[in-house]
């Protein structure tokens, strides 16, 4: 049991599965994202989901975080174990606020907020559209099928935190996401420390 939980020498396996995971889904979704999903209704809602899958799993990373002990840092520089503080506590902030703009994005444009294939929340059936036939907006009735970004997007609330989610989720999260490789490639290259075997798990054998 005590391998699940962090020590102050390494992380457990719980962290370690939030951390990789966390990492993929933000990937993932950013990629997603890329793809022009506001075209594609599969690619959009696959992109809704696993961006709340991913605030999810931040929240509870927060939580356990609390709960444990914090591994010792391996720097012995005090500028650079704050750096890095900061930089980790920028990315978990950061991701909270790119999931929360993205839903007020989906509930701003009238959208239905789902979570692979769950209802969360109902769309305002004044500005949601069927994209595959008519469909009842605030501006009518469309008669043949519209684009899917054309058919949405009409609120100024969806509009800001439209803009607001792609603002945080490309520029901002690329930068925050460069210093954290970037510290662990300084770590393991020039440093030679093992800031991230930590994180990759016990090496098991001679390598050890």
């Amino acid at each position: 049991m005590s391998a699940l939980r962090d020590t102050s020498e390494t992380y457990g396996l719980v962290t370690r599965i939030l951390h990789w995971s966390v990492a993929v889904l933000m990937i993932g979704n950013f990629a997603l994202g890329l793809l022009g999903e506001e075209e594609n209704p599969e690619i959009y809602t696959l992109h809704v989901s696993l961006g709340l899958l991913t605030g999810a799993l931040i929240l509870f990373w927060i939580f356990w975080r609390l709960a444990n002990p914090k591994p010792r840092s391996l720097s012995n520089s005090p500028l650079e174990r704050g750096l890095a503080r900061g930089v980790h506590l920028a990315l978990m902030l950061l991701v909270l606020l790119v999931v929360a703009s993205g839903v007020g994005s989906v509930l701003g444009e009238g959208r239905p907020l789902g979570f692979f294939g769950l209802e969360l929340v109902t769309g305002d059936p004044r500005v949601q559209p069927d994209i595959f036939g008519e469909a009842p907006t605030r501006y009518g009735w469309y008669e043949e099928e519209e684009e899917y970004e054309d058919a949405y997007g009409e609120t100024e609330s969806g509009e800001f935190w439209g803009e607001l989610h792609e603002f945080l989720a490309q520029p901002l999260f690329l930068l925050l996401l460069a210093l954290h490789v970037g510290g662990v490639l300084k770590h393991h290259l020039l440093d030679r420390d093992g800031t991230l075997r930590r994180m990759l798990g016990p090496v098991r054998g001679p390598a050890a």
